[in-house]
């Protein structure tokens, strides 16, 4: 989280409680953090026999031409998950919240990765917390 994030835009607006005061709570109000369309948190799935995908890649439509003016977000972390298998990512999605299921294509030169993801929520294993729990 840095100062372009707010709470809602990693799930966690429930936590903001509208009859208390809290630090961050006037920050919280101002409109450039409750317009629509941010970037919020989502969780990114490779879609096919990709491997391999990296922190700080740039996020397009599948079928954008991938400029600057075409970037619908970004990476912020990838790692295998031995317990799903497979790599999985985090990532800020403009209206990510609403395009579960979509994918996304996942481009980031310096690496050389070029893959399509699908977007899903950012929990993959243990989503209601059964096994946290017992």
């Amino acid at each position: 989280m840095d100062g372009r994030t707010s709470a809602d835009d990693l799930g966690l607006g429930h936590m903001l409680s509208p009859q208390k005061d809290f630090i961050g709570k006037a920050m919280a109000a101002r409109p450039a953090l409750l317009a629509s369309g941010r970037a919020q948190l989502v969780g990114l799935k490779p879609v096919g026999a990709v491997k391999q995908l990296a922190g700080g890649a740039s996020l397009f439509g599948p079928a954008d031409d991938p400029t600057h003016e075409n970037i619908q977000g970004h990476c912020t972390s990838a790692a295998y998950c031995p317990s799903l298998g497979r790599v999985h990512a985090l990532a800020l999605l403009n209206n990510g919240r609403a395009r579960h299921g979509e994918r996304i294509r996942l481009l980031d030169r310096l690496r050389g990765l070029d893959a399509l993801c699908e977007v899903g929520p950012p929990a993959a294993y243990d989503v209601n917390g059964e096994r946290m729990r017992g």
